[in-house]
C-alpha cells in the first residue's frame, strides 16, 4: 500500500549495542525521505530481544501510534518491532485495531514463506508484501 507524501511516520530501530543505532536510524530516515514521509520522531532500544515491556523506546513509538501523532512505523526488519513469531502477530493485531501500519525497510529471509492466500509474492513473518521494501 502507498502511503502518501507528508505522512508521518515514527522510526524504530532495535539493536544489541548502541554501537549502530545511528546508521540503523539514518538508513530509516533516508527511506522516510524517499518516500516523502514526515518523520515526527526516531527512538531506538539497545535490548536485542527483550519484551516489549523491556524496550522503553519502543513503548514511546507505540504512543505515538496510539496518539495518532505517526500513522505508521518504520523498522528495519519484523524482528527489531517484535522477536518472535507470537509477538509479531500480536503486534500487527495491536496495529490493525489502532488504524496504523509498520514498513519494513529489509525483508527477513529467514522468515520468507509463501502467503497463505497463494499470491506467489513473499510475505516475511505475515506482514503483506505491499508493505515490505524490495
Amino acid at each position: 500500500m502507498t502511503r502518501p507524501p507528508g505522512t508521518p511516520v515514527v522510526l524504530y530501530a532495535c539493536t544489541t549495542h548502541y554501537g549502530n543505532t545511528e546508521q540503523l536510524l539514518a538508513d530509516l530516515r533516508a527511506h522516510a525521505v524517499a518516500h516523502g514521509w514526515n518523520v515526527v520522531a526516531e527512538h531506538a532500544d539497545a535490548t536485542g530481544a527483550a519484551p516489549e515491556a523491556e524496550r522503553p523506546a519502543f513503548l514511546k513509538a507505540k504512543a505515538l501510534l496510539t496518539s495518532g501523532a505517526a500513522e505508521g512505523m518504520l523498522s528495519r526488519y519484523p524482528a527489531m518491532a517484535a522477536y518472535h513469531p507470537h509477538e509479531q502477530a500480536a503486534f500487527r493485531d495491536w496495529l490493525e485495531v489502532r488504524g496504523a501500519w509498520v514498513h519494513y525497510t529489509w525483508p527477513a529471509p529467514r522468515h520468507r514463506h509463501p502467503r497463505p492466500d497463494g499470491d506467489d509474492s513473499v510475505d516475511p513473518c505475515g506482514i503483506p508484501a505491499a508493505e515490505v521494501a524490495r
